[in-house]
């Protein structure tokens, strides 16, 4: 993270407050968390009286090389609840994309996709915290599998800037076929192997399957 980042972390509501340590080395700057000053590798005490974001700020001159960020609650888990929403051809939403649009999703009331096995056929994109992919199929005999098309070419002009080839060249950032968005979390199915969730990456030159939770 280079000076002037402001990354927000989503804390979730419960009694007592919690800590958070945040991990890594800092090379230069100044650290705050919630606008208070801090070291990378100590505890630091925050409220939990709201579900909130806490934001972590690197300031001056330098970086922070973050390899991860721990939040303890003082009260173990916060309570949460969760709300099961239907995705397939029979489902209240016809393709996953939609489903996480249509609902709200936090750490202490969490959106539960039950998707109906089969293929999907679509890019995603997670920007809320607390969701859960789900394979409907509780025989474990059928696979939910999710794929895109797009790829990165990596080619830039001669001032640096990314030049797509075509419609399906979106750049390494932009490609992927499931997309967590900063501040979000999805919790991977916790069925057997054979009910994992499988996505495709496909580019125009060939398709390499990847098993990103088990």
């Amino acid at each position: 993270m280079n000076a002037g980042t402001i990354l927000y972390i989503p804390v979730a509501q419960a009694e007592g407050g919690a800590t958070v340590t945040v991990k890594g080395q800092l090379y230069g700057p100044t650290l705050k968390l919630d606008g208070t000053d801090i070291t990378t590798g100590t505890a630091v005490t925050i409220a939990t009286d709201s579900t909130r974001y806490v934001p972590l700020s690197v300031e001056g001159t330098g970086g922070l090389y973050l390899t991860g960020i721990a939040i303890d609650y003082a009260a173990g888990s916060p309570a949460a609840t969760s709300h099961t929403v239907t995705v397939g051809l029979n489902g209240q939403y016809r393709t996953i994309q939609a489903a996480l649009d249509a609902n709200d999703s936090s750490e202490t009331d969490r959106l539960v996709l039950k998707i109906t096995p089969g293929d999907y056929r679509e890019k995603i994109t997670v920007t809320k915290p607390g969701v859960t992919f789900a394979n409907a199929d509780v025989t474990a005999k059928r696979a939910v599998t999710i794929r895109a098309s797009y790829y990165s070419s990596n080619t830039f002009d001669a001032d640096g800037k990314f030049v797509p080839q075509d419609e399906f060249d979106l750049g390494t950032n932009k490609c992927a076929t499931v997309t967590i968005g900063a501040g979000a979390k999805v919790s991977p199915p916790t069925a057997s192997p054979s009910r994992t969730i499988t996505t495709w990456w496909i580019t125009r030159r060939r398709a390499s399957r990847r098993r990103p939770w088990r």
